[in-house]
């Protein structure tokens, strides 16, 4: 189940979140089915998912938390 938010101010599409990862939307889906992003519904939109802005920039982010983090930091970075 994903939560719900007000607006979309600070969100994106899912459309939107693949050309700033420089990814499919294929590979956002298995971002969000890992875990690695949260999916949210509008309040005023439920048919409508956004991302938040934050999570993405923090994703593209090359970090060194754990192995899987790092995997996906070195694999965003390789493509854009």
């Amino acid at each position: 189940m994903s939560d719900s938010v007000q607006n979309a101010e600070g969100f994106v599409s899912l459309q939107e979140a693949s050309r700033i990862l420089g990814v499919s939307i294929e590979t956002v889906y298995r971002l969000i089915g890992r875990g690695d992003l949260t999916k949210y519904r509008l309040q005023t939109d439920r048919r409508r998912t956004v991302l938040s802005k934050s999570e993405l920039e923090a994703l593209k982010a090359p970090k060194m938390v754990d192995r899987n983090s790092r995997e996906i930091a070195d694999a965003v970075s390789a493509i854009g």
